[in-house]
This record gives C-alpha cells, sequence and structure tokens, in this order.
C-alpha cells in the first residue's frame, strides 16, 4: 500500500511546496527532447542488425559448403529414405539438383540394395516397423471391378501404409504385374484380351511411364494362347532397366485357306536409359551345357511360362523344350542373351498333377515343385548357374487340403491361398502353418518391395499445372509430384 504523500515530504523532512517545485522541475526535464546525442538510433541500429545477420547468414553457408563436400553429402543423402529426400529437394536448388541426378539415384539404389541383401543374409533378429521389409500388394475389387494397390509391411498381419492411385486403367479386369525391381513396377494389359500396354510405374512418386506400342502389333487372331511372354529387370552392372517382349506368331492362313509358313519367333527390347522405343533384338539362346546332347532346346527358344523369377541380374522363365521336358531359360539384361539352364532331376520330366514354379529364395534362384492337391517342396540353386548345387530344403504337407502359393516373404516364409481363399504362411524353421486372417480373392497378388527414386530425372518430364507430364517420341511420361 503506498505511503500518502504527506508521510513521504515528513520523512524528507522537506516543506510541502519544495516538494512540488522538485517534481514539478523532474516532469519538465522528461518532457524535453533529449538532445542529439543521446536520442536512440533506432533505424541505425536496425539497419547494423540486418547487416550482422545477412554476414552471419552467409559465413554460416560458405562454412556448411566447406564442411558438407558434395563426396560426403552424397554418402549421407543416400542413406535416408525417399520420404526425406522428398522433402530435401525443397532445401536449395543445388540439393534438388544432386537428388533428381541419375548418378545419385544409382547410388541410393545400390546402397538400399545392399543393406536388404546384408539383412536377408542375416535372417533373423528382431523386426519392427522401421526394419521391416515391405510389399505391394494388388487386390481386386469384385463389387466395383476395381483393382487396388497398397504399400504393406512384411509382418504378420500385413499392415497396409498406404494406399497408391493407379495412373491408368486396364483394358482386362486387372493387369499382369510382370515384375518390381528396385521400386519400379512393370504392369501389361495383357490379361484376357490382347493388349499391347506396357507401363513403368514407380508407386512410391507417383510417377508413370507408358511405353510405346511394340512392332509388329498383334492381335487376337494372330496369335495362340500364352504367344506374347514379357519380361522386365536390370543389369547388376550397368543398372539399366528393360523390358523385354518375345512373341510367337501363331498360324495363318492364306485367301486360299492354305496354311501359311510359321513366321519367326520375334524378340523385341526397350531400354529404358537409351531411348524412348521398342528395338529388335536377335535372338540367340546359349546352353550352359558343356556338350550339345546335354542340352534340352535344339537352339531354338521354347514357349515360356509367363512367371518370372529375377535373380542375380537375369530374368527367368519356366519353359518345355521339343522333347517335352521342363527346363529354365534366362534372359542376362547386361549380355542381351538368353541362357538355358537346367531344373533339378526331379522336376525334369513331365508327370501328370505336377506343376512347378520359379520364384526368389533370400536371394536364391529356386524352383516350387507342387502336386496335387497342394503338397509342395522348395529346391534351392546354392551357387548360381551350377545345376549339381540344386538341393531340396523343405517340403510341405497339405494333408488333401488344396493350397496355392502366393508369394515369398524376405524371411523365407512361403504365403500360400486355401480352398477358402484365407492368406496361410509357412515357416521353414518352426515347420508351423499361420492363419493370417486376411482374406483374398483370385487376383490377390503380392511381391516384395523397396522404395527408390527410379523415374525421378528432371530431364524426363514438363512441369504442366501442378502436375507433372512429357513426352518424348512415342512416350509418355506423367507424375503427381
Amino acid at each position: 500500500m503506498p505511503y500518502p504523500k504527506t508521510a513521504i515530504v515528513e520523512e524528507e523532512g522537506l516543506d510541502r511546496g519544495l516538494f512540488q517545485q522538485r517534481r514539478k522541475w523532474k516532469l519538465n526535464r522528461l518532457q524535453q527532447p533529449p538532445p542529439n546525442s543521446m536520442r536512440f538510433p533506432v533505424n541505425e541500429l536496425r539497419s547494423k542488425r540486418e547487416s550482422h545477420i545477412n554476414s552471419y547468414l552467409v559465413l554460416e553457408e560458405e562454412t556448411m559448403a566447406d564442411i558438407l563436400t558434395e563426396d560426403l553429402l552424397v554418402e549421407i543423402l543416400t542413406r535416408l529414405p525417399v520420404k526425406s529426400l522428398l522433402r530435401f529437394r525443397c532445401v536449395c536448388k543445388s540439393w534438388n539438383s544432386l537428388i533428381t541426378n541419375s548418378s545419385f539415384i544409382k547410388a541410393h539404389v545400390r546402397h538400399h540394395h545392399h543393406h536388404h541383401q546384408q539383412r536377408e543374409g542375416e535372417g533373423e533378429g528382431e523386426q519392427n516397423s522401421n526394419t521391416n521389409p515391405l510389399l505391394i500388394v494388388r487386390n481386386y475389387s469384385l463389387t466395383d471391378r476395381k483393382e487396388r494397390y497398397s504399400l504393406c509391411l512384411d509382418n504378420e498381419t500385413m499392415d497396409e501404409i498406404m494406399e497408391f492411385h493407379l495412373p491408368f486403367s486396364a483394358k482386362n479386369h486387372f493387369f499382369r504385374l510382370v515384375g518390381c525391381i528396385h521400386g519400379l513396377v512393370c504392369l501389361t494389359d495383357d490379361i484376357g484380351k490382347r493388349a499391347d500396354a506396357v507401363f513403368l510405374w514407380n508407386p512410391v512418386l507417383g510417377r508413370s511411364l507408358t511405353l510405346p506400342v511394340p512392332e509388329p502389333q498383334i492381335s487376337a487372331r494372330d496369335c495362340q494362347a500364352g504367344a506374347q511372354v514379357y519380361g522386365f529387370g536390370c543389369g547388376r552392372l550397368t543398372s539399366e532397366y528393360k523390358v523385354v517382349r518375345v512373341l510367337y506368331p501363331g498360324p495363318d492362313e492364306k485367301s486360299d485357306g492354305s496354311p501359311c509358313p510359321p513366321l519367326p519367333i520375334s524378340v523385341e527390347i526397350f531400354r529404358l536409359s537409351k531411348g524412348f522405343f521398342w528395338e529388335e533384338l536377335e535372338l540367340e539362346l546359349q546352353s550352359e551345357s558343356k556338350s550339345e546332347s546335354e542340352s534340352e532346346s535344339d537352339g531354338h527358344l521354347p514357349l515360356l511360362d509367363g512367371r518370372q523369377a529375377y535373380v542375380n541380374g537375369v530374368v527367368h522363365w519356366l519353359a518345355s523344350s521339343s522333347s517335352k521336358n521342363s527346363m529354365i531359360v534366362g534372359f542376362d539384361v547386361d549380355a542381351e542373351v538368353f541362357r538355358e539352364m537346367k531344373l533339378p532331376t526331379a522336376l525334369r520330366c513331365s508327370r501328370g498333377g505336377l506343376d512347378r514354379i520359379l520364384a526368389c529364395w533370400r536371394g536364391m534362384l529356386s524352383a516350387f515343385e507342387v502336386q496335387y492337391p497342394g503338397d509342395f517342396c522348395l529346391w534351392v540353386m546354392g551357387q548360381y548357374g551350377v545345376d549339381q548345387s540344386w538341393t531340396r530344403r523343405f517340403v510341405v504337407e497339405s494333408f488333401g487340403v488344396p493350397r496355392r502359393i502366393r508369394s515369398l516373404r524376405k524371411n523365407g516364409e512361403v504365403v500360400v491361398v486355401d480352398k477358402g481363399h484365407l492368406l496361410l504362411t509357412y515357416d521353414p524353421k518352426t515347420t508351423q502353418i499361420t492363419d493370417s486372417g486376411i482374406q483374398v480373392n483370385y487376383a490377390f497378388h503380392m511381391k516384395p518391395y523397396t522404395e527408390s527414386l527410379v523415374l525421378l530425372d528432371s530431364g524426363l518430364c514438363m512441369q504442366v499445372h501442378g502436375q507433372t507430364t512429357g513426352s518424348v517420341g512415342s512416350c509418355r511420361i506423367a507424375s503427381a509430384l
């Protein structure tokens, strides 16, 4: 509580008149403007402050540039996930130029591919949501007749991370998922009605590439069932993505109804980095066998199964030779040649009720031997290219319950579907079958997925109204970035 003025005056021993005089003198002094030497230089101080801040920022930028050399920056950024790199493109022009550079994209792919291979080799270990590998999953809705793609964790419950928007539509019910390599998905619209549409799609980036129509064009009357086979792979040495197309022409008739001589098998290849066109490839089938008598083929490319397995930079298909024996045909993506490889002896001869499926199990070429109604065993080529290294890893009995193999998980488990369309997983370590509780239909498909920056090449696209679209030659590029 403040003291009254009389109390203050009495304490100071001053009379009231002197106190009021001194108070008036102080008020007058405060109301007078200060001399020039005492004025507060607001504008001058603000200018000096801004100049100091700017010089500090320039100094800081120069210091960071000296510390983070380009090699060190690349070493750091290649270890980051795709989502972070997409954000870091906004930091500055130099970072955007670096991240969209094709050399950086290849370095990023190599680092993460090597990282995943190391994890596959280590096998065991606790995994969480940050270390779990990923899956791209396709489902087909029977109600609205639409296919749906999503990114899921490769765990027991297949937790969904995001749903992808498919930037194109199929003339048939759904696309054929030819392959998925380094985050790039190859889709063809050839299930059911014959169509020549081929797409390369990076779902995480939202970028897609519509490949030009290959020549010669075919129609349903010009080909027989299974007469068009696609393969998709990436070279181990060149890191070049390629799509190969094998066309088996069907029988044709002359105007008088007599059969025409059969047309030769044609092979076309699309190279992503070399141009936006298909190029005819000379057909050459090499044999891994030392003697021609051991070769299953007669030098001609046999009819290939449409299901591929990409291992060791080679696209593999099952094939039937002229002697009706089964074998493997591999397409070396770097050398661009076909090679004949042998199956295990137990899988070479055709038997009733026997099916064979090629796959990649823990980075090794493998083959499933499926016997009706659902028994299957897995054969693995321990040393790639050595026929004698085929070994049988495990056998799974169905006990009369029909099951169909759908996919392989990164941890080596086998995903199958029972007659009730429920997803089951078989663990070869514990020999236990686990019911995931997930209901699927006949169109369900899943493949291991690794995020990448492939197709994030600023030289390929042009910016239009917030969406990236472009065309070079007869190739069309689209993006939602």
